[in-house]
């Protein structure tokens, strides 16, 4: 489809610029403006403080080659010390370069050896291992708040121990399906109770839960389900019929089961670190 240029600009919020960010290079030479025959001509510092551009980068070379840097920047959308350590990531860059000047790019570092020692230390703090698994936090959590509430939405509220008895009975359903340790169940439902006490039900029976969001595309809720291997679909009813079939993966709703009969109690587990908590499918931004 085609779209006026301008259009696209507005879209992207882009106030009518082409670009935002400017590198400009010039040699700063006056010898031939002072050999203009009857004229007497010298430079006259002057510095506008508009930003004419998001961000700026001036370099201007002397006839000695020395080089003297500016930048200017808009003062909403960076703060004096992002442009101060702007300026010094480049002179390490301009430092690497003159040093070397047959670098790769991808081997030259923004930051020096001090800086690097810094951020590596930094970066290096011990992490304690969990000393308790998701299933034992949850069952903690129940024991502190059994009469809290633990869910409000518009019409009603569940109780922590409510909430986690109607998760059991439905871990307890899925277990004498197959779902253990590190079995993927699929789960789409729209943000209800029903969707909270599926994926509780799926950590409680040790399983891997992968959400699925009923607003994607049908091509794209297909390849998740291929992809992921799941065998088993939490879903609800009014859903269902949206939803693409899926070769091998038996769908299930959430509000037509009738679990009164199956135990309130946390099933047993033996778990460890290493099984698979769940599979998220996300887009380049978020990883």
């Amino acid at each position: 489809q085609d779209l006026p240029f301008d259009q696209v600009l507005a879209a992207c919020g882009q106030g009518g610029q082409l670009f935002q960010v400017l590198f400009n290079h010039q040699q700063r030479d006056l010898s031939a403006l002072r050999r203009l025959p009857g004229l007497l001509a010298d430079e006259l510092p002057w510095h506008s403080r508009e930003a004419k551009f998001d961000l700026q980068l001036q370099s201007e070379e002397d006839a000695r080659g020395r080089l003297t840097l500016n930048f200017d920047y808009a003062a909403d959308l960076f703060d004096e010390a992002s442009i101060r350590r702007f300026a010094a990531q480049y002179l390490e860059l301009l430092r690497q370069v003159a040093e070397d000047p047959q670098r790769c790019l991808g081997d030259i570092a923004l930051v020096d050896a001090e800086q690097a020692a810094h951020l590596a230390e930094w970066g290096s703090a011990p992490c304690e291992p969990a000393r308790a698994l998701l299933p034992e936090l949850l069952e903690r959590q129940l024991a502190q708040s059994a009469e809290r509430v633990a869910l409000e939405w518009d019409g009603g509220s569940l109780g922590y121990a409510e909430l986690h008895a109607r998760a059991n009975r439905l871990a307890h359903y899925l277990r004498d399906k197959g779902v253990g340790p590190d079995v993927r169940v699929a789960i789409c439902a729209e943000r209800s109770p029903q969707l909270l006490v599926g994926l509780l039900a799926i950590v409680k029976a040790g399983g891997a839960y992968v959400p699925l969001d009923p607003d994607y595309p049908s091509e794209r809720l297909a390849y998740m389900l291929a992809d992921s291997g799941v065998e088993l679909l939490l879903t609800q009813a009014h859903l269902f019929e949206r939803l693409p079939g899926a070769e091998g993966v038996t769908p299930i709703c959430l509000d037509s089961l009738k679990l009164d009969n199956w135990p309130s109690q946390a099933p047993g587990l033996h778990l460890h670190g290493d099984n698979l908590a769940y599979v998220i499918y996300t887009s380049g931004s978020t990883g």
